[in-house]
């Protein structure tokens, strides 16, 4: 990590995340010209409630790397770090999970990704760790709503 790095500002560590977690939503979208979102209808929350649910997880990710990379010398701070990185990538499937239970089992990777990360994160950082408590909150419930909407 470079010291420019380190050297933003908080808030930009926050916005960086909900700005690259929008990505593979704009590319689905433009994609398929703007058709439904993959699972559409699986949650029963209209879409801009989802929207403001993930953008208050990808702003809490990149609180908690913010913590995290405040200073990597400091021991078990890396872990973490990579657990992060890859829960915000993983949350990256759903955009290209073929069907509704392709994205049931991403969700299902998701829950135990966001545990294992707030387990490591609480380990390490306990006031980091709580800006990831949205995520632990959230997989299990959008899980849920997807294994009925499949048993439905």
């Amino acid at each position: 990590m470079t010291d420019t790095a380190r050297s933003l500002p908080p808030v930009a560590w926050v916005v960086a995340p909900v700005v690259l977690g929008t990505i593979p939503a704009g590319i689905y979208f433009a994609l398929t010209g703007g058709g439904a979102a993959p699972g559409a209808g699986a949650l029963p929350l209209p879409d801009w409630a989802v929207v403001l649910v993930w953008i208050g997880i990808y702003g809490g990710m990149g609180r908690a790397a913010w913590w995290a990379n405040r200073d990597l010398a400091q021991p078990n701070r890396a872990a973490p770090l990579a657990l992060l990185t890859a829960g915000a990538v993983q949350s990256w499937l759903f955009w290209v999970s073929p069907s509704l239970a392709a994205i049931a089992l991403t969700d299902a990777a998701g829950v135990v990704l966001s545990a294992v990360t707030f387990h490591a994160f609480r380990e390490t950082l306990p006031q980091a760790s709580l800006c990831l408590l949205p995520w632990v909150i959230w997989m299990p419930l959008t899980l849920a709503f997807k294994l009925v909407a499949l048993a439905g």
